[in-house]
């Protein structure tokens, strides 16, 4: 092997042992080359290429829910359903903690059936607990925001077109900023974060294993917080 640096290193290898050794024609040194050993992997040529695109994807899946759930709030405001159960009794803390909860309930069957899907599929090689608990906390992040964007809207009808938009706004700066920027105030949205989250996922599964780590990284404390 000669060539650039390795050239001058051989030479100099060469030279200290011959004064060590005491060997004036100088020594011969062999080179070989092997590769650093990693673990097995299988490589994912469609997570490698198309893996950046499939959050937005994984996110869109979400506007359905956005839309009725928003609606359906609104509605409730709009025919002053609200205003009757309040009258009949109902505290405030109740209603607005049975909305939550719905979305909750709603969010923990969804989380089951896209990490199956995705286990099944494109992420069959990484942990299900992991993908569970950001599909999760992602859920509970989107039904915090369709409720604050209910607050906003009186009209049922025009709330269930705007919040989707509203909605696919917020993982819009995943694709428009560039990666070197990476701007901390965009952790405040939900979508953004679990985008970087599952694009994360995907990475790792075209080149090492998901396993549980050690600590809990970033998407998962975000998503969290943000809820």
């Amino acid at each position: 092997m000669a060539g650039g640096f390795a050239t001058i290193q051989r030479l100099v290898n060469a030279f200290w042992i011959s004064r060590v050794g005491g060997d004036d024609e100088g020594a011969v040194l062999f080179h070989s080359i092997a590769p650093f050993p990693i673990p097995d992997y299988t490589e994912d040529e469609f997570l490698s290429m198309a893996g950046g695109f499939l959050p937005l994807v994984v996110v869109m899946g979400y506007l359905y829910f956005v839309s009725q759930y928003v609606s359906s709030v609104v509605r409730e405001k709009e025919d002053r359903i609200k205003e009757g159960m309040l009258v009949m009794g109902l505290s405030s803390a109740v209603y607005k903690i049975s909305w939550y909860l719905l979305g909750v309930v709603q969010g923990v069957v969804s989380s089951l059936v896209l990490t199956g899907v995705l286990q099944g599929s494109y992420l069959s090689r990484s942990n299900f607990f992991i993908l569970f608990l950001l599909t999760f906390f992602f859920s509970l992040n989107i039904t915090a925001m369709s409720l604050v964007i209910a607050a906003f809207f009186s009209k049922s009808q025009t709330a269930g077109i705007a919040a989707p938009c509203l909605f696919l706004m917020t993982v819009i700066p995943k694709f428009a900023v560039p990666e070197e920027s990476n701007p901390q105030i965009l952790n405040l949205l939900g979508p953004y974060v679990y985008s970087r989250g599952f694009e994360t996922a995907a990475q790792m599964e075209t080149g090492l294993l998901f396993i549980l780590p050690p600590f809990i990284p970033s998407p998962y404390y975000v998503l969290l917080l943000d809820r």
